[in-house]
């Protein structure tokens, strides 16, 4: 049992001390390769809690603009800061990215949550996933081969 539990924590520490970051905290320092004055700006906004520069940023990280590299972790991150201040926009795509995998782990029940809170904000694109009439989150994610055909219209 014991040895169990060390090969767990020796492996949980390689995958998220090393290759592979676990952590949802985005990085405070613009990366060097942003030399677009409005980038470094809304970046620096975006440190202090400014809503509409965190989307920025977490746009920039997404598509890779402005000298950002492309992240989809960097721009879940900064996503999921927006969507904690209460943000729609970044509720809606924090619930996304647990819905399609990127930048996060596929997780049923984190998308669902964060696409019902923008849902109950009036999120439009929130509205047709999270109360989808026919499926699920959970059913949406992981189709079975049993489930039931839908009909068209």
């Amino acid at each position: 049992m014991k040895k169990n539990v060390l090969l767990l924590w020796g492996f949980c520490l390689f995958f998220c001390g090393g290759l592979v970051s676990c952590s949802t905290t985005p990085d405070m320092v613009i990366p060097e390769t942003v030399t677009d004055v409005a980038a470094k700006s809304a970046f620096r906004k975006a440190r202090e809690n400014d809503i509409a520069s965190i989307r920025v940023v977490a746009s920039y990280y997404e598509r890779g603009a402005y000298g950002f590299p492309q992240s989809n972790r960097q721009a879940a991150n900064w996503y999921q800061k927006g969507a904690e201040l209460g943000d729609v926009e970044c509720q809606y795509r924090i619930g996304l990215a647990y819905f399609e995998h990127r930048g996060r782990w596929p997780d049923a029940d984190e998308a669902g949550r964060w696409l019902r809170r923008a849902a109950a904000q009036g999120h439009p694109g929130a509205k047709r996933i999270a109360h989808h009439p026919y499926l699920t989150i959970e059913e949406q994610m992981f189709p079975s081969s049993s489930a039931k055909p839908r009909s068209s219209y």
